[in-house]
């Protein structure tokens, strides 16, 4: 199945700024993940209500990448 183009969305705030990559079926590519910084560890913070749907995946597409995965789950 062919995906619509990922768009991708920069928020700035100064030092603190970060891109959000926002697409279908974006877990499942690797290449979605090539550019994350080496670290040992990775945060994966979701809530509720997206937890459900995509927490498990993610954390499987990026176990090769990180040693420890931890994860919070915030309320909606």
């Amino acid at each position: 199945m062919k995906h619509a183009p990922a768009q991708l969305v920069s928020i700035d705030l100064a030092q603190r700024s970060y891109s959000i990559l926002i697409g279908s079926g974006l877990i499942a590519q690797p290449q979605t993940y090539a550019d994350l910084p080496e670290a040992s560890q990775a945060l994966i913070v979701t809530n509720a209500t997206v937890a459900p749907l995509y927490l498990q995946g993610l954390r499987g597409a990026l176990q090769g990448k990180y040693r420890q995965i931890q994860e919070v789950v915030l309320p909606d």
